[in-house]
């Protein structure tokens, strides 16, 4: 049976001092990302800059897509990004060193509409415009459904005819008189009639 080999304790200490300055140099060697986190989730909007050194070529890429060094690249769109780094000194030489972060940007909700309607705002889209005179006739001659009555009654009047689809062209094309409320913005019908809306 061999006896272990004693270790000269000043030797040991240098190996010590020498893995410890290996560690540093790697520190040293680290590229930095300024603005994100790695695995780190982000709401709406997110942006970083992949900081260069003088002395070396950076290579940048996001989801395989090249992105600049040096500059702020900003990212809106809800996905999951991974962005990989390498840097290569310019003197000669592999690439030194490599960073990797993976960051997930999510779509904040947008809040539900208020309740109510837009009155000629036939289809539903939000805006009055030559396409809601349009779905009135549909509905009235081509049996199109409505899920408000209420927004194709244009003038008020608390029935559906030919006269709001006229009234909407009318204001749109002749400067005719706008709508009743609720117009421009959407709101409650507060004129009693048979007329309902689901929206």
């Amino acid at each position: 049976m061999h006896e272990p080999k004693s270790v000269d304790p000043a030797r040991r200490c240098r190996r010590i001092a020498a893995a410890l300055l290996l560690a540093a140099a790697a520190v040293r060697a680290q590229i930095a990302v300024e603005g994100i986190d790695d695995r780190t989730v982000y709401t709406d909007r997110a942006a970083f800059t992949v900081a260069a050194e003088e002395g070396y070529d950076y290579a940048a890429a996001m989801n395989g897509r090249s992105v600049p060094v040096g500059e702020e690249v900003a990212v809106a769109e809800a996905d999951f990004y991974e962005l990989a780094v390498t840097r290569t000194p310019q003197a000669g030489g592999a690439p030194e060193s490599d960073v990797s972060f993976d960051c997930e940007l999510g779509a904040r909700c947008a809040p539900p509409p208020p309740p109510g309607f837009i009155r000629g705002d036939a289809n539903g889209d939000g805006v009055v415009d030559l396409s809601d005179p349009v779905m009135i006739l549909l509905c009235l001659f081509a049996g199109r459904a409505t899920d408000c009555e209420d927004a194709l009654d244009a003038n008020d009047g608390g029935r559906v005819d030919i006269a709001d689809a006229v009234y909407v062209l009318s204001y749109l094309f002749a400067r005719g008189a706008a709508m009743p409320a609720p117009f421009p913005a959407r709101g409650e019908d507060t004129t009693p009639d048979a007329l309902g809306c689901s929206r």
